[in-house]
């Protein structure tokens, strides 16, 4: 099963430019785990599959980063993606899983 992950780039040494952008990666199983009921849990990994190229935000990546998150919720929405999971901070960059709007 293959799913989406939005990614909000906002660190000025993974930009093309001053502004933080955002894109969709394709996410798929790369392994299994067992659950707490015994039953196989799929672990997701990203892959090299963008479903969205990079947009750039409105915000800078020295920016208010509650704004460059609102406004990449936006950007997803303008090209026809959905946010469905919270956004997870990591050292460079925010991720979130995305559906098709």
């Amino acid at each position: 099963m293959t799913k989406f992950v939005a990614a909000l780039a906002n660190a000025s040494d993974v930009v093309s430019g001053d502004y933080c952008d955002v894109s969709v990666i394709e996410s798929e199983i790369v392994s299994y785990r067992e659950g707490r009921d015994g039953n196989d849990v799929p672990e997701y990994g990203l892959t090299d599959k963008l479903a969205m190229d990079a947009v750039d935000t409105n915000v800078r990546t020295d920016g208010d980063i509650k704004a460059a998150l609102a406004d990449a919720d936006r950007v997803l929405r303008d090209n026809g993606w959905n946010r469905s999971g919270d956004w997870e901070p990591s050292q460079n960059a925010y991720y979130a899983e995305v559906e098709r709007a």
